[in-house]
């Protein structure tokens, strides 16, 4: 019994130690010697893993619009068309038009350029929009284009509006942030983004 005691005592007083030694001494040390490495990431490295995330930073608003336009108008009368246009607008920062240049690393600092923002892409969503009136004067041949000058007036209006509501600049921000997250993991204590 009293030899159980002292293996007890020895076991306990050598998982002390061990764990003494595993936060007092080995964890400190190997927290200092991370934080003092220096990031040797190539310009190039960063360019090219910057520019495979292009995809990730898009913005994307979809929006509604009902949208009337007349026709002509004649002796007969006129034709008129009422949609419900479904949209979609998307943006983002073109980031496979970052150049080595647009790249400098000063130790722990990155200072990045970006492309401007832009408004990448904008169609309408055919299976969502619906023509909720047509009306065609009477004796008077359908006008086929009617509809289809309705949507590129409405989509242009609806792009026109995105931008200003502020598409770019949320997917500048978008990118900003991406960017920062990618590059502090990449051991970067200072990121600054800044744009063209």
């Amino acid at each position: 019994m009293f030899r159980t005691r002292w293996w007890t005592l020895g076991l306990a007083l050598l998982i002390f130690l061990g764990l003494f030694l595993l936060f007092g001494v080995m964890l400190p040390t190997l927290r200092y010697l991370r934080s003092t490495r220096s990031v040797m990431t190539p310009t190039t490295t960063i360019i090219t893993q910057v520019q495979s995330m292009n995809d990730l930073v898009m913005v994307k608003y979809v929006v509604e619009k009902v949208v009337k336009l007349d026709g002509e108008p004649s002796l007969l009368g006129k034709d008129s068309v009422i949609l419900l246009l479904h949209a979609v607008v998307k943006a983002g920062v073109d980031l496979a038009g970052v150049r080595p240049e647009d790249v400098q690393v000063t130790g722990r600092k990155v200072v990045m350029t970006l492309p401007s923002p832009r408004i990448t892409d904008c169609y309408v969503d055919d299976r969502k929009t619906e023509v909720w009136e047509y009306k065609t004067a009477f004796w008077r041949p359908f006008d086929k284009d009617l509809e289809q000058s309705a949507r590129r007036q409405a989509l242009e209006a609806i792009r026109l509006s995105a931008g200003e509501q502020g598409i770019q600049k949320e997917a500048l921000e978008r990118a900003r942030q991406q960017l920062r997250l990618f590059l502090g993991s990449l051991g970067f204590r200072e990121v600054e983004i800044k744009t063209r």
